[in-house]
């Protein structure tokens, strides 16, 4: 039959046109065996979502790293600019992942649902007691993030308590419950003023979503992923650290080691 479709193909279009003619004829009887089979077996090819938590891990490990490579009192009187630089970078980056992580929670977990980000997990926690509060972090997430402005006065005649004027910003009704004294959050008393953040704010920022992801993935509210990948840690060693390990490179309450 092969033979009588060729010389069929060059008496119509000669040689070279016969052999193109036969070549499509040839991939259209693949293309359909593959589409009957398809059909038949009934797969289907994969997707992926573009969820990118997991690229802020090593951006957040870099951060601890270049902070904490040098040894510094975790106050407000003491952080500088060369900290603040790290400091308020390392707080967005990963707030900025937890947020992404709920994005997979509410596609995989939660489709049904119309709540997203700390909405969904706190609509979580109603349900699963065991989830940590964090809607302190996103309350420093949002004084970073939308550029809140405070008046700082600078220590004078042996006075080292700052009394920052709130300037401008939005006061919404998170901000009301957790913010008690303009300067600190009421629960974890974490400074909200950007320019006074400090090592230990970030550390508990850290801890804080370490702990949610640990009780999501429990719950089954996020692959085990979330706490078992390892970035670098960029002193030249080549070890790899998790964010489950991270908290402990700040060292201390007060004092970083």
């Amino acid at each position: 039959m092969e033979g009588c479709l060729a010389l069929d193909f060059r008496s119509r279009y000669g040689a070279h046109t016969a052999v193109t003619h036969i070549a499509r004829l040839l991939q259209a009887l693949i293309l359909s065996s593959v589409r009957s089979n398809l059909e038949t077996e009934e797969l289907r090819l994969d997707t992926y979502n573009s969820i990118i938590y997991g690229n802020f891990l090593q951006p957040v490990v870099h951060s601890v790293w270049a902070l904490t490579r040098r040894p510094r009192p975790s106050n407000a009187s003491k952080t500088n600019e060369g900290d603040s630089d790290w400091i308020l970078s390392g707080i967005l980056l990963t707030v900025t992942m937890f947020e992404c992580a709920l994005r997979w929670t509410a596609i995989h977990r939660r489709n049904a649902s119309r709540l997203e980000g700390l909405n969904l997990y706190q609509e979580l926690r109603k349900t699963d007691q065991s989830l940590p509060d964090v809607r302190e972090i996103f309350v420093l997430r949002n004084a970073i993030a939308h550029g809140h402005v405070w008046n700082v006065p600078t220590a004078r005649h042996g006075i080292n308590r700052f009394i920052p004027a709130f300037v401008l910003g939005r006061h919404d009704k998170m901000w009301k419950e957790l913010v008690d004294t303009n300067t600190n959050t009421a629960i974890s008393g974490l400074h909200v003023v950007p320019s006074l953040m400090t090592r230990s704010d970030f550390r508990q920022v850290v801890a804080l979503v370490r702990d949610a992801f640990e009780r999501l993935v429990g719950a089954d509210f996020l692959l085990s992923r979330a706490i078992l990948n390892a970035a670098i840690w960029p002193d030249g060693s080549g070890n790899r650290i998790t964010l489950g390990d991270l908290p402990a490179k700040f060292g201390g309450e007060d004092e970083v080691a």
